[in-house]
């Protein structure tokens, strides 16, 4: 799934949870056609190295979740703007096994393109307050804590 960066609401994160009763076991990811990010973050950071996209995970516990930084709408948004329609919607497929080792494949479509347009007011939190510390004792010369 696709959900909000908790840095900044206009980064997303693509996450995988387990919301069932028990483990998950051998979780296989496959996305076609290969993403790739409007913002890649450089030649070793690409969303499809992601070991747990690219490979194997184990055992992914009831209530866990593994997550890599999916893409920016800004980025994102310019990317559309330059290049029309080169973002497409892809499919994700989630291919695991329960506690009696049956097989379970789920199947479903990802569009990175759904939240542009959208706006929302911004709620300053503790990321703000720590930024603002930061800038204010630089300003005083502290460089460091």
């Amino acid at each position: 799934m696709i959900e909000e960066s908790a840095a900044d609401w206009t980064l997303t994160d693509f996450v995988v949870r387990n919301i069932g009763q028990t483990a998950a076991r051998d979780l296989a990811i496959e996305i076609d056609p290969p993403y790739v990010r409007a913002h890649e973050l450089g030649e070793d950071n690409r969303f499809m190295d992601a070991v747990f996209i690219s490979g194997r995970t184990s055992v992914l516990p009831p209530g866990g979740e593994v997550l890599t930084y999916f893409d920016s709408s800004h980025k994102l948004g310019a990317a559309m703007k330059s290049k029309s329609g080169a973002v497409q919607p892809f499919a994700a497929s989630l291919r695991y096994r329960d506690r009696l080792g049956k097989e379970i494949t789920e199947s479903f479509e990802i569009d990175p393109c759904a939240g542009l347009g959208t706006i929302r007011t911004d709620v300053h939190g503790l990321h703000h307050i720590a930024m603002s510390l930061r800038a204010w004792t630089k300003s005083q010369g502290v460089n460091s804590y």
